[in-house]
């Protein structure tokens, strides 16, 4: 297996660049349910999402490093870090899901890393991608067992969804639900149907919110480039108000 070694240089760099391919392929990004996120803190977190979409890492690494300040592991799959083995240095470290000790392995490091270090684990417990309105959504029972192994963590569900609206390229919408605090006795299956639920019911309600453009709640937590209509948008807005006809700054966008 290929262990995490975070790399405080290669972060930056990582983060910087991540910033740049966000900006040129999302428009904007919106949560709602952070003020119930408390800081990270000693107690180890394991941050659990539904999965469909290439993006999903990259985008929850956003939400969950440069949104919420945490930071910590990614567990992936053998194959995938293997052609990317640079986020290793980012938090990333491989399970081998082909074989019993392979599992195994991986679980073990994983619950020790958290128990020896704190910090936060991104798992998605579907295991693999999964369209967004499928069920069950089919939650493996690994990241409850990790939960109750580590000793007085909490599990923090969280759904994401894509939606193209008003622009070229998609909006990315979060419902973040309230943490659910684990005891080293809790039984972890019982646990992974909870969290199943929960997540699941994050992901209707926010398909719901969109559909019906219940955007009230939303907080918007990131810009990309502006396309070239709204350039132009954002011109003529400057020279209303150099001639006083506007008042507020220019927004883009706001569903």
């Amino acid at each position: 297996m290929v262990k995490a070694h975070h790399n405080k240089y290669f972060e930056w760099y990582f983060r910087w660049r991540l910033r740049r391919s966000l900006a040129r392929n999302i428009f904007a990004i919106y949560a709602d349910g952070l003020d119930g996120v408390p800081s990270q803190d000693e107690t180890p977190t394991i941050a659990v999402a539904n999965h469909n979409g290439w993006w999903d890492g990259l985008m929850d690494y956003y939400l969950l490093r440069e949104t919420l300040g945490y930071s910590g592991y990614v567990m992936m799959d053998e194959e995938f870090l293997g052609t990317l083995p640079f986020l290793a240095l980012v938090g990333g470290f491989t399970v081998d899901k082909t074989t019993l000790t392979g599992k195994a392995a991986g679980v073990r490091y994983i619950i020790r890393t958290l128990r020896r270090n704190g910090g936060t684990l991104l798992m998605y417990p579907q295991g693999r991608r999964t369209a967004t309105d499928a069920r069950p959504l089919g939650f493996e029972d690994g990241a409850a067992f990790i939960a109750t192994k580590v000793a007085r963590a909490r599990l923090l569900p969280f759904a994401r969804a894509y939606e193209m609206l008003a622009e070229d390229r998609p909006d990315v919408f979060y419902l973040v639900g309230e943490p659910i605090h684990v005891e080293p006795d809790d039984d972890y299956r019982e646990l992974t149907i909870r969290t199943e639920e929960k997540v699941a019911s994050l992901l209707d309600e926010l398909k719901r919110r969109i559909a019906t453009e219940g955007f009230g709640g939303f907080t918007k937590i990131y810009q990309g480039n502006l396309s070239g209509n709204k350039r132009m948008e954002k011109k003529i807005h400057a020279v209303k108000r150099l001639l006083g006809r506007a008042d507020e700054p220019f927004e883009p966008y706001n569903p």
